[in-house]
């Protein structure tokens, strides 16, 4: 297993960075919207946090591949059939950016035999960043001050989260009949899988929907850190080596 802790300092470096440059295009209120070919939207946000997180992670993990959301798609086809590969979404909930809500993050996370090892969940707008995994425990950075460990919480919280612009028919019948005395509280990109990492809410349910696998993996690393789950709702395991690259149905709970 790689050992993150040499290079913690730097990667939390190379991530920040790329929430500057993000936060530059937030702050300029000058985002230039293009249509990718699945029909979802990029910006010189997305772009610019991709270069500067594949180019810092290289230099730090030379050995190490990398899938990017804004990467070649058959390149991350090939490189996720792998053992061990990055998995970053440069800017994760790019809507979330486009709207103004300061719910999106940048993402990073290390994927080891098919689970995620290691991830990295920024949100610059917020001030806050999460760091953590299942062998290392897990995070949440506020603003300078110093990070604090981060648990689930050990009583139900009575809230469900679910997403801001895709809580769709599916989602909302598995809350009702799994969660039907908690309030729904929405809330964008991998926030959601990091509050349930600091005891916020109970469970991130996300059915019947086209979620990639860089949509997940940092949060889910970070949730794993903090003494929770990311299954499939039969209780199987998400997939790291999916073909598609996509996550398919998933249960994130404390």
């Amino acid at each position: 297993m790689t050992n993150i802790e040499t290079h913690l300092s730097e990667l939390l470096g190379v991530v920040h960075e790329a929430d500057k440059a993000v936060m530059d295009v937030y702050n300029s209120h000058s985002a230039v919207v293009e249509t990718k070919a699945d029909n979802s939207p990029v910006t010189q946000a997305d772009i610019a946090s991709h270069n500067i997180l594949t180019s810092g992670i290289k230099r730090l993990f030379p050995n190490i591949p990398i899938v990017s959301e804004e990467g070649d798609l058959q390149e991350n086809k090939q490189t996720v059939k792998q053992k061990q590969f990055w998995l970053i979404d440069p800017l994760d909930g790019t809507n979330e950016f486009l709207a103004r809500t300061g719910h999106f993050t940048i993402c990073a996370a290390l994927i080891e035999d098919d689970m995620p090892s290691f991830g990295v969940v920024s949100a610059p707008a917020l001030g806050i960043t999460y760091f953590g995994g299942p062998v290392y425990g897990s995070f949440k950075k506020a603003g300078n001050g110093e990070p604090a460990p981060i648990h689930v919480a050990n009583d139900r919280t009575g809230v469900v989260l679910g997403s801001r612009s895709a809580y769709n028919h599916e989602t909302s019948v598995y809350v009702e009949r799994h969660y039907p005395e908690h309030e729904v509280k929405v809330v964008g990109s991998q926030l959601k899988l990091s509050q349930i990492a600091e005891g916020l809410a109970d469970a991130y349910p996300r059915i019947n929907d086209t979620l990639h696998l860089w949509d997940l993996a940092a949060g889910h690393a970070i949730l794993l850190g903090a003494g929770g789950s990311v299954k499939r709702p039969d209780g199987s395991p998400i997939d790291y080596h999916s073909p598609n690259l996509l996550v398919g149905d998933f249960v994130a709970k404390s």
